[in-house]
């Protein structure tokens, strides 16, 4: 699993997120689309930002791992948060 810290617009606050072949997963987006969608808020817990996730690594590390399971293998642009 490899992690980013990206932004889609110049000026934006840095994304956090983790590569998943030729996509990243925004973790914030995917958390609550987990949530939304499989009634699941255990990942809205994860911290915001790389640097933060690193704090408490072996926790956060395995959030992240099961957050990549719960995601579908589908096309990750057709996944919507908030309609």
């Amino acid at each position: 699993m490899k992690f980013v810290t990206y932004t889609n617009i110049d000026g934006e606050t840095p994304r956090f997120g983790f590569k998943r072949d030729d996509e990243i997963v925004d973790v914030i987006r995917s958390g609550i689309w987990v949530n939304e969608n499989n009634k699941d808020a255990s990942f809205l817990s994860i911290p915001t930002t790389l640097k933060l996730a690193l704090g408490n690594w072996d926790i956060n590390f395995s959030k992240l791992k099961e957050l990549d399971q719960a995601i579908p293998d589908s096309d990750l642009s057709l996944l919507k948060v908030n309609g």
